[in-house]
């Protein structure tokens, strides 16, 4: 993504289909494209670091009820994965979703208990804390 001067690259999916409208990310069903955000030096699981990050969300369309993540953050290995990030609508209302987090796992090991409503903003803000 250009316009974040290489802070979000592509990590899986479909390359080039995540769009910047008027200063938003645009991904739209049923692209595969997810981004990622290097943490940098190295992020041992074993080093008491804490992680935060902080994003606007505007969903237009709902997903799908199992989901799947878009955004996560990861050191430069392949698989040391941190805050992934996912969009489903399993448990919310009806029209409604949910965002749920997890590291490795390729489904949201916790959800948020509030359903979300399309066309709105929304602050996602996490606090990862390594294990010590």
């Amino acid at each position: 993504m250009a316009v974040s001067g290489g802070a979000w690259t592509t990590h899986s999916g479909v390359t080039g289909q995540i769009g910047v409208v008027s200063g938003r990310v645009d991904l739209r069903v049923p692209d595969t494209e997810d981004v990622n955000a290097l943490v940098l030096g190295t992020y041992p699981a074993t080093s008491g670091t804490v992680l935060y990050a902080s994003f606007t969300l505007h969903f237009t369309a709902l997903p799908s009820a199992d989901g799947q993540f878009f955004a996560h953050f990861k050191n430069a290995t392949a698989s040391n994965f941190r805050a992934r990030v996912f969009a489903l609508t399993s448990g919310a209302g009806a029209g409604q979703f949910r965002i749920g987090i997890a590291n490795t796992s390729t489904s949201a090991t916790v959800t948020n208990a509030a359903s979300l409503n399309l066309h709105t903003d929304y602050r996602f803000i996490s606090v990862t804390v390594s294990a010590m």
